[in-house]
């Protein structure tokens, strides 16, 4: 059981192997904006302002 529909949502990434999210650098995809941000400052060495990424447009 998931508190929040956004929750859900990105659980099902796992399922269905989404990775919206692109980083800016090295286009890496991610399926969250919370794992995009963690790559961005651990291999980037950027902070990642507001940290609201938006998903990659196809």
């Amino acid at each position: 059981m998931f508190e929040r529909p956004s929750a859900v949502q990105i659980h099902m990434r796992t399922h269905t192997g989404e990775k919206p999210y692109e980083c800016p650098h090295c286009h890496k995809m991610y399926p969250s904006s919370t794992n995009l941000n963690r790559h961005v400052r651990q291999v980037h060495g950027e902070d990642v302002p507001g940290s609201s990424s938006r998903p990659a447009r196809k």
